[in-house]
C-alpha cells in the first residue's frame, strides 16, 4: 500500500505540468532518408540488413528488405505476405514470418477477415529479391508478434495479450523451426497473470540468466526462461493506469525496464499525461520490481481522447535503449519519434524529437548510429541524431 500511494503522488505531480507545444522537430534529430510504403510497421534487424513488416492486408503488403551500406540504406526485396503481423531472424538468413487476422498464407490473395486465424510461415531470405517460402504451421488464434529465443531453434509466438485474445485461452506456443519446411510446436505455455497471454515477448540475459517479459492484460510477467521450452514466472510489473502493456525494453546494464501502455481506451497526447506513458521500473531484485516512474505523450493529433485507429492514438508502442546509455528511442504513433534521457526515471528529459504532419510512427529504434521509424503512412524514415 506503501508503494501505491508513492506511485499516485508521482502521478498527481507530473499530470499537472504544463503542456508542450506541438513542433515539427528539434534542430539536432534530422530525416536523411525515406521509403514510401503502406503500413510501415515493425523493423526486425540482422547484421547490415533489415526487414520492415507491413502490418495488414493488400496486394503491395508484405515484408520488405534493405541493406545498410556506409551508412545508407537501400532497399533490396519483399517477401509478399497478407495479414502479416510480425518477423523474427533465424540462422542462415531465414525468417519467422507471423500472420493472425485474415491471414494464412503468403503469396496469395487476402481471404475476407472472418476472424482470428493465421500461424508460422517460414521463408528463405538468402537472395532476398527472390524470397521462397519453406514451412507452415497453423495455430489456433494466430500471431500477433514472434519472438526468436537466441541461440535455439525455437520461435515464441505472442497471441496479443488484449481482450479478443481471451477466448483463444492466451496460449504462447513455443515453435521448432528446426526443420523450416515443417515447423512444429515443441510446448505451450499460459501466463497465470495474463488471460489473453502476451502482447509481446522479451528476452534478455540477466546476471548470467535467460529472463523472459510477457506483457498483456493483467501486467508484464516475469520469466526464468533458462529452459527455453519451459519458463517459469518469477516476477511482475504492475502499476496503475496502465490499460495495455506493450513492449518491453531492458537496459544495458539490466537493472531498469520499460514498458509502454498501448492505451487503447483513452490517452493523453499533450502534457505527459500518465495515459499510454512509458513506465520504468527498477528490477535489481526481479522477483519485486519496483516503480521509478513514467514518461507521458508530449504532443499528439488531440490533447485527450479516445482510441479509434491509429490515426488518433497518441500513446507510447514500440522503441529500444540506446547501448550502453540510459538514452532511448521512443514511438508514439501520432505523436511522432521521441529521444529520452532517463538518468533520472522521475525527472525524464527529452533529448531531441521528430514528428512530420501525417507521421503515425508505430516504431521507432536505435542500430548502428540511426533512428529507423516504421510509419504507418511514410514507410520508413531514417533519422540522424547529432550528439
Amino acid at each position: 500500500m506503501r508503494a501505491a500511494k508513492g506511485v499516485i503522488a508521482l502521478l498527481l505531480v507530473t499530470f499537472n505540468g504544463v503542456a508542450t507545444a506541438q513542433t515539427s522537430s528539434s534542430d539536432n534529430l534530422r530525416l536523411i532518408q525515406n521509403f514510401p510504403m503502406p503500413l510501415g510497421n515493425e523493423i526486425e534487424f540482422e547484421g547490415s540488413r533489415l526487414y520492415v513488416n507491413q502490418y495488414g492486408q493488400g496486394s503491395d503488403i508484405g515484408v520488405r528488405s534493405f541493406e545498410i551500406s556506409r551508412g545508407r540504406l537501400r532497399q533490396t526485396g519483399m517477401l509478399v505476405c497478407s495479414g502479416l503481423t510480425d518477423v523474427a531472424a533465424l540462422d542462415g538468413r531465414l525468417l519467422a514470418v507471423g500472420l493472425q487476422q485474415g491471414g494464412e498464407e503468403c503469396n496469395s490473395a487476402p481471404p475476407p477477415v472472418t476472424g482470428i486465424s493465421g500461424g508460422v510461415h517460414i521463408a528463405s531470405m538468402k537472395d532476398p529479391a527472390r524470397p521462397r517460402l519453406l514451412g507452415h504451421i497453423p495455430l489456433p488464434g494466430g500471431v500477433h508478434t514472434l519472438t526468436r529465443y537466441t541461440g535455439s531453434p525455437y520461435v515464441y509466438t505472442a497471441i496479443g495479450g488484449s481482450e479478443a485474445h481471451v477466448a483463444n485461452d492466451g496460449v504462447t506456443h513455443i515453435v521448432d523451426v528446426s526443420k523450416p519446411s515443417a515447423p512444429t510446436v515443441a510446448a505451450t505455455y499460459k501466463s497465470r497473470l495474463n488471460p489473453a497471454g502476451c502482447h509481446d515477448i522479451l528476452f534478455e540475459r540477466i546476471k548470467n540468466q535467460v529472463i523472459g517479459f510477457c506483457p498483456g492484460l493483467g501486467g508484464t510477467e516475469i520469466w526464468d526462461a533458462s529452459n527455453p521450452l519451459a519458463p517459469q514466472p518469477i516476477g511482475r510489473m504492475l502499476v496503475p493506469f496502465v490499460q495495455l502493456p506493450h513492449q518491453v525494453a531492458v537496459s544495458s546494464d539490466g537493472k531498469v525496464a520499460a514498458v509502454s501502455d498501448e492505451a487503447f481506451v483513452a490517452h493523453g497526447c499533450q502534457g505527459g499525461a500518465p495515459l499510454g506513458a512509458l513506465w520504468f521500473y527498477d528490477i535489481t531484485d526481479l522477483t519485486e520490481p519496483k516503480v521509478l516512474g513514467f514518461y507521458g505523450p508530449q504532443r499528439g493529433d488531440l490533447p485527450f481522447g479516445s482510441l479509434s485507429g491509429n490515426d488518433l492514438s497518441c500513446t507510447a508502442h514500440n522503441f529500444n535503449f540506446i547501448p550502453n546509455s540510459r538514452m532511448m528511442v521512443v514511438a508514439w504513433i501520432t505523436g511522432g519519434t521521441t529521444v529520452i534521457d532517463i538518468s533520472d526515471p522521475r525527472a525524464v528529459k527529452e533529448v531531441a524529437h521528430y514528428r512530420p504532419e501525417e507521421g503515425i510512427a508505430m516504431s521507432s529504434y536505435w542500430y548502428r548510429g540511426r533512428i529507423y521509424v516504421g510509419d504507418f503512412d511514410r514507410g520508413l524514415d531514417v533519422l540522424e541524431l547529432a550528439r
